[in-house]
């Protein structure tokens, strides 16, 4: 059920179906109970909308992180890319220092369809709390500061996030390169 408050689509879809049948029905028969049952089927429609918008899922929330943290990093926003990665991340922590310090990124976008898979369970093995996978195609277009060298990476990667003080953060991650998996970069 979760699924219809992450995307509006079925509803407006469903809403416009019902509605066109009800306005249809009323414009045959010119009745008050098919004006009644079509002004129902709009408010209903206008208030499952209206939850869909305000209720935020686990999984909207992973995906605004990530998007969140492609733009950090467009930025060249160190401080901002830190506040994503979880403290106990020292790996991670130390590619994106050293990342960011060695490249100036002109573009950083999650590419592709962005898959978010949500731990089933409820609770992380670190237990910290829910953990989740977000997949995408990272596309990022940097220079390299020492030489002016210009490096484009578009692969695949996941981010591996763990829900920790009512915040997504990165545990690891782990990045394709020339199609093969180049390994995990964990705490």
């Amino acid at each position: 059920m979760v699924w219809i408050l992450e995307n509006p689509v079925p509803i407006w879809a469903t809403g416009a179906v019902l509605g066109t049948l009800a306005g249809l029905v009323f414009l045959t028969r010119r009745t008050l109970v098919p004006l009644l049952v079509l002004a129902g089927i709009v408010g209903f429609t206008l208030l499952l909308a209206l939850l869909e918008q305000l209720v935020v899922t686990q999984r909207e929330e992973v995906e605004r992180a990530t998007y969140q943290l492609a733009a950090a990093i467009e930025a060249n926003d160190l401080e901002a890319v830190l506040a994503f990665l979880a403290p106990t991340a020292k790996k991670v922590r130390s590619d994106a220092q050293a990342l960011l310090a060695r490249l100036q990124v002109a573009k950083a976008h999650v590419g592709g369809t962005l898959h978010v898979d949500i731990d089933s369970n409820g609770s992380g093995s670190n237990g910290s709390g829910p953990e989740a996978i977000s997949r995408f195609r990272a596309l990022v277009d940097a220079v390299d500061r020492r030489g002016g060298m210009k490096i484009v990476y578009y692969d695949e990667v996941q981010l591996h996030w763990a829900s920790q003080d009512g915040r997504w953060r990165v545990t690891s991650y782990t990045a394709k390169n020339g199609g093969r998996w180049a390994g995990d970069r964990g705490q």
